[in-house]
């Protein structure tokens, strides 16, 4: 019975270790995209928001959109959009409980997805530090309306690229590949609003959005490469089973 008893608890304890190392792995994250602001190099503030006013042809899109629907005080329209921004914190952890607790044997995969969304955009930041539309073109920044004033951001010149936007598309691209479709097309959805949501709150250029949108699918593309070699080495040593005990009456024979 004590046997039974260790495996349903080993079980719980694996899955409560990956959870933390989920957290510990943001928060690393978090502490080095802090730091990357430090190293001494340019400032991005004049290339990215010139681009972005050749696509939006002469405002970015960010403006265009706060032209069209910014009445100049805080409405139901505006607090919808902060709340999408604000579920960037919640709704991933919400895809890995469910990966953890229900699809445990898809935590690796995962697993690398993230850790990827996490270290390939800290180069970005540390080489081009680039400061968001708010910061470099004196941009509206409709979260100052709702909170009274700036919101505290460790690296507020990590805006390229967008990992708000970064996050839910890798996650969704890996759960498309996974044939998780229904979870997918939910995260397909957070991620169109996410775009909408980081524009119109002057949170992003276009630009940030668009290399998200490159990134990403290169991130789920190694994560799977990683994955499938790696399995590609397990599975001919499970495959090897030990050789049957030899009957000594054969032996003799």
């Amino acid at each position: 019975m004590l046997e039974r008893a260790r495996g349903p608890a080993l079980n719980v304890t694996l899955r409560v270790i990956a959870f933390v190392g989920f957290l510990e792995a943001k928060l690393i994250f978090g502490y080095f995209r802090a730091l990357a602001d430090d190293a001494g190099f340019p400032v991005e503030r004049d290339v990215l928001p010139a681009i972005d006013r050749a696509i939006g042809l002469g405002m970015t899109p960010g403006q265009r959109l706060q032209s069209w629907f910014f009445t100049g005080s805080i409405t139901s329209f505006d607090n919808f959009w902060l709340g999408v921004y604000d579920s960037w914190f919640i709704v991933p952890l919400l895809v890995t409980l469910y990966i953890i607790i229900f699809r445990w044997e898809l935590v690796g995969g995962y697993a690398l997805v993230r850790l990827l969304v996490f270290v390939l955009p800290l180069p970005v930041y540390l080489l081009m530090p680039s400061e968001p539309p708010w910061m470099a073109i004196h941009g509206l920044r409709i979260v100052t309306f709702a909170t009274g004033g700036v919101p505290f951001d460790g690296n507020p010149v990590a805006a390229f690229p967008s990992m708000h936007v970064l996050t839910p598309l890798a996650i969704a691209l890996w759960l498309s590949w996974k044939r998780l479709d229904a979870m997918a097309w939910v995260f397909w959805i957070f991620t169109a609003l996410t775009v909408f949501a980081v524009l119109y709150l002057g949170e992003h250029y276009l630009v940030d959005v668009l290399a998200s949108v490159a990134l990403a699918p290169a991130i789920v593309l190694l994560a799977n490469a990683i994955e499938q070699k790696f399995s590609a080495r397990i599975a001919p040593r499970s495959a090897l089973s030990p050789p049957d005990a030899l009957d000594p009456s054969q032996l003799a024979a």
